[in-house]
């Protein structure tokens, strides 16, 4: 999300921008008008399918294995598993 200053067109003092899920809002402190508008992040809109192939090493390290568990959403031995190609 880029940083822009949103100006309040009543007063002319920099409004105040909150964000609440994808909810994005502009306050104004002296007068309390608010903008509101929508805020999507690019990776959420993407649309596009992509895919991780991994490959097996002979001497697996404890990190590798880690890592794998973490991108797998399993435990350690199954991510062991996983490695070993079993």
């Amino acid at each position: 999300m880029s940083e822009n200053i949103v100006i309040c067109e009543k007063c002319g003092i920099d409004m105040q921008c909150y964000k609440n899920g994808h909810s994005l809002s502009w306050i104004c402190n002296n007068r309390g008008n608010v903008v509101a508008t929508s805020y999507f992040e690019p990776y959420e809109t993407d649309m596009t399918t992509y895919y991780v192939y991994l490959t097996v090493e002979i001497q697996p390290t404890i990190k590798n294995i880690k890592l794998i568990a973490e991108v797998m959403n399993c435990n350690y031995i199954e991510a062991k598993n996983y490695e070993q190609g079993t």
